[in-house]
């Protein structure tokens, strides 16, 4: 009786611990499928070849996929076989992002900039050369009216379609001959686009449109934040003024902004990120 009394103290005792917190629960690695049917999607509306859906992976088990993220061939193999017994705090870059208008796209995803340069050598479609004018037109101006563009790109764009695209410029193939302004730079541009019936907008963040205006040499680093700034706050004033829309894909800008609390799953993050225009905390703090 005694040997039962201690048994049941003992097992009393553990009932009182404190669980051991084992940090915060992160969200499950999803991966795709091959037939899943935003990956059909995807695949037929860029022309994606040379990658398996298993590359990508999602943040959240339930409802619709709203981030999208590649992976290495190995690291799929790799995360299914030790998830169980390794803490992933994250993994892959940002690819592809649910559009908040999709109606106006035949695809419900546009590219992340931040994944372009994994997935750009297997994308076959949605490509749309620029002149250096129009490079600057399009990091000058957060939603140019096409009409504002050179006629070669208002032709391809005509013939483009909407939805989300490539945007490249390449300098090599400018001709010495050309009006273009001279290019101070050799290195090709790419960026994520996005078309609508009546305006072609890239799709990055304030640092990144800060920093490819000061490649381009197009002012002193204040100088640009400062455009880049009144640009958004033009934006924001006639989406304001204008009901809540812009045009087709209303204010849909990546922009960064604070974190959101450490509560929020990686998805939500991501999208607060992606679709929340509004200055970087640590540009307020400065």
């Amino acid at each position: 009786s005694s040997a039962a009394a201690a048994d049941s103290s003992a097992a009393a005792a553990d009932s009182k611990r404190v669980p051991h917190y084992t940090g915060f629960k992160e969200d499950p690695f999803v991966f795709m499928a091959n037939g899943d049917n935003d990956w059909e999607s995807l695949k037929k509306f860029f022309k994606i070849e040379g990658l398996e859906a298993t590359q990508f992976l999602t943040r959240s088990t339930g409802g619709r996929k709203r981030q999208i993220y590649m992976v290495s061939p190995l690291v799929s193999k790799l995360l299914p076989y030790n998830e169980r017994n390794v803490k992933f705090i994250n993994t892959g870059v940002r690819t592809f992002s649910r559009t908040n208008q999709k109606a106006v796209s035949a695809c419900d995803f546009r590219l992340n900039q931040e994944g372009l340069p994994a997935v750009l050598p297997y994308i076959h479609a949605r490509k749309l050369k620029v002149s250096f004018s129009d490079i600057l037109i399009l990091l000058k101006n957060w939603s140019p009216h096409i009409g504002d563009l050179s006629k070669e790109t208002q032709q391809a764009a005509g013939l483009l379609g909407n939805g989300a695209c490539i945007l490249s410029f390449y300098p090599e193939e400018q001709s010495a001959a050309s009006s273009e302004p001279a290019c101070p730079i050799s290195t090709p541009i790419h960026l994520c686009g996005l078309k609508s019936r009546f305006s072609l907008r890239i799709m990055v963040t304030q640092k990144d449109r800060v920093h490819a205006l000061m490649l381009l040499r197009q002012g002193k680093a204040a100088e640009i934040q400062k455009q880049v700034e009144d640009q958004m706050k033009e934006l924001q004033d006639r989406k304001k003024n204008d009901g809540g829309a812009v045009d087709d894909f209303d204010a849909e800008e990546e922009d960064e902004t604070a974190a959101p609390p450490v509560e929020a799953s990686m998805d939500d993050q991501d999208e607060r990120e992606a679709n929340a225009p509004g200055e970087d905390a640590d540009e307020k703090q400065s």
